[in-house]
């Protein structure tokens, strides 16, 4: 029986299969991922080594080649390429088509385990990356505030990044702009010289007090009570009255030696908005996760944010601003 006739003498069991091939698309229609960008893998990997301090030319002999002819050696390997700037070294390792990239990065990452002994003692171990377009940032806000670039900077990430962090289908949120606290310790020299202490010495003093110290198992009754002891600085008087050393039986406290300072860390990135100090966050999904869900959650997310109270005393007006910037009043 030809399908024509088929669908004459049978007019029911037509219409319901049509039905139900409607109803099947338009449920796989809802449902169907939205992204930008195909889920594909490109044969390319990325290793990263921190040096911080260090010039380009010291990166690429003491760091980058050594990389590249390691990496270069590796099964697969097709292309290397690198990138030496200062204080940061990036080798791009192109496999070919095809292969097999999870093998290809353990064995990548067991031959750079190799030579970790080789690279300078100052740097950082090598990191892995693999070329993933899902990693790309799905929005872009920015977060202006009538406030002091520390504040600004601890406040996107204690009433804003935590909160976007738990929309579904959020992967991570990148804080960028802003400062970040940090302690100076500025030494006199002339004083180290005439106690006779170095600067390692001072270092030293401070990153072995600087730290909570697991004192292992008590026994109390039929209970075992773990202990640890609490040795990291909570303000700036207990680095004052920091212990040195002793001279003659006088000690030698940090504040004879250096100046203490609740400053902040040297800015290398500055975002402004408006012509004022803001922070830009950057919102990356999970794999898999539909690009347009996502973005509307945070945007949902975002206005519970407005309305809400912070820890800081504000009622936050996020007003949306073209390309999807958030601007934050006091």
């Amino acid at each position: 029986m030809s399908l024509p006739n088929f669908a004459i003498r049978r007019p029911v069991t037509v219409y319901i299969a049509c039905a139900m091939a409607i109803l099947l698309g338009v449920v796989s229609f809802q449902r169907l991922p939205v992204d930008l960008l195909p889920d594909i893998e490109i044969p390319r990997l990325t290793v990263m080594t921190s040096y911080p301090g260090v010039a380009p030319e010291e990166i690429e002999s003491l760091i980058t080649r050594r990389i590249e002819e390691t990496a270069g050696s590796a099964p697969g390997v097709e292309e290397v390429t690198s990138t030496s700037t200062e204080g940061s070294s990036r080798v791009f390792v192109a496999f070919q088509w095809g292969a097999d990239l999870d093998e290809a990065a353990n064995e990548l990452r067991t031959r750079l385990e190799r030579i970790r002994g080789f690279l300078p003692e100052g740097a950082d171990a090598p990191r892995l990356f693999k070329f993933d377009t899902t990693q790309f940032p799905i929005m872009f806000l920015a977060v202006a505030a009538d406030m002091d670039p520390r504040q600004i900077r601890r406040f996107s990430e204690e009433e804003i990044k935590y909160r976007l962090e738990r929309v579904p289908g959020v992967g991570q949120v990148d804080v960028r702009g802003g400062q970040r606290r940090e302690i100076h310790v500025n030494l006199a020299l002339d004083k180290l010289r005439a106690l006779n202490l170095a600067v390692n010495d001072v270092v030293n003093v401070l990153r072995r007090e600087n730290a909570n110290l697991p004192v292992g198992p008590v026994l109390e009754g039929n209970y075992e009570l773990l202990l640890r002891t609490q040795g990291e600085f909570q303000n700036l008087d207990q680095i004052q009255n920091l212990v040195l050393a002793t001279r003659r039986g006088v000690p030698v406290y940090m504040r004879d030696v250096a100046q203490i300072e609740d400053s902040w860390e040297d800015e290398r990135q500055i975002v402004r908005i408006n012509g004022q100090p803001g922070v830009r966050l950057t919102v990356q999904k999970q794999s898999g996760a539909n690009t347009a869900d996502v973005a509307r959650g945070v945007r949902a997310e975002l206005e519970r944010i407005k309305s809400g109270k912070t820890s800081y005393g504000n009622t936050l007006d996020l007003k949306p601003v073209e390309y999807l910037r958030q601007q934050v009043a006091q």
